[in-house]
């Protein structure tokens, strides 16, 4: 069973640009899951600095946050932690010092499938089993439930058959899109042309909005618009809605280790940035968010 190390790690860090402030801005920590060094690292800023704290799980491979809630999908399981505040301001060698502390609380048994973008939605948890090409559901009655896959694909069956990787659902928790970096059926059909052929999915009709992307992940659903990550030339493609129309696509300079900063961070030459970009340099003047 995949559980986070007991032992408290701390990494040196150095937050370069206007990374400090902007999370001072918005009062949160930033997590991320690493299956290359099977660490789930979590990055927060205090008065004394930024602190970054690292915790061990086997291969994770993503993440899922709601209210109080946190899920970590490993190898062969899906680790869901609950927040302990009150347990939070006595723990460690200086009580006070934490606001939440995240305990494992269950375990969800799924098999190695390679979950990718999970979300809390609706209710349950949901997200992109990538070596059976489809949209699942995971609690304690099965391993996963499929929920959808795209049309193309023929067999539910452990072969990766086009490396779906990226849900977006809406504001009610429905899947809407999803990426892939393929649309073959056959097992790994989709690494020969991986760089050129990624497509972007509507869900639940099945459609095709883009087969021509430079590997895309994270589809992300912000108000009235779609952002997608490539780590090509274009690296943070927006579009505006309805998601069923893939128009208005515009190339931003965002990173794309920060998707939930893109909209702030990308070209102001974008017309569907601009606004956020301008609101992000009155509240962090030394911010370039928005110049590039």
């Amino acid at each position: 069973m995949s559980v986070p190390s007991p032992d408290v790690a701390r990494a040196p860090v150095a937050l370069t640009g206007s990374f400090d402030a902007i999370l001072r801005g918005i009062g949160c920590a930033v997590a991320v899951a690493s299956y290359q060094s099977s660490l789930v690292a979590v990055l927060s800023v205090t008065s004394e600095g930024p602190v970054l704290l690292l915790r061990s799980f086997d291969k994770p491979m993503g993440l899922a946050a709601t209210e109080g809630r946190l899920a970590v999908a490993a190898r062969n399981e899906i680790v869901i932690l609950a927040d302990a505040p009150d347990l939070a301001r006595t723990h460690g060698a200086a009580p006070g010092t934490h606001e939440h502390l995240w305990l494992p609380r269950s375990v969800l048994y799924s098999g190695e499938i390679d979950l990718h973008d999970p979300v809390f939605a609706g209710g349950r948890l949901i997200g992109a089993a990538t070596r059976f090409s489809c949209i699942a559901g995971f609690d304690d009655s099965a391993s996963l439930t499929p929920i959808w896959s795209p049309p193309f694909i023929s067999q539910l069956v452990p072969e990766d058959r086009c490396h779906l990787n990226g849900l977006a659902v809406d504001a009610a928790g429905a899947p809407r899109l999803a990426t892939a970096l393929g649309t073959t059926d056959v097992e790994e059909g989709w690494r020969a042309a991986r760089a050129s052929g990624g497509a972007l999915i509507s869900i639940p009709d099945g459609q095709v909005l883009r087969a021509d992307l430079s590997m895309p992940h994270s589809p992300r659903l912000v108000k009235d618009h779609l952002l997608v990550l490539t780590p090509g030339p274009e690296r943070c493609c927006v579009s505006t809605r309805p998601p069923g129309r893939a128009r208005c696509w515009r190339a931003c300079r965002a990173t794309p280790a920060a998707l939930p900063f893109a909209a702030i961070s990308c070209s102001s030459a974008c017309p569907a940035c601009a606004t956020g970009a301008a609101r992000a340099r009155r509240r962090f003047p030394s911010s370039r968010a928005g110049s590039g």
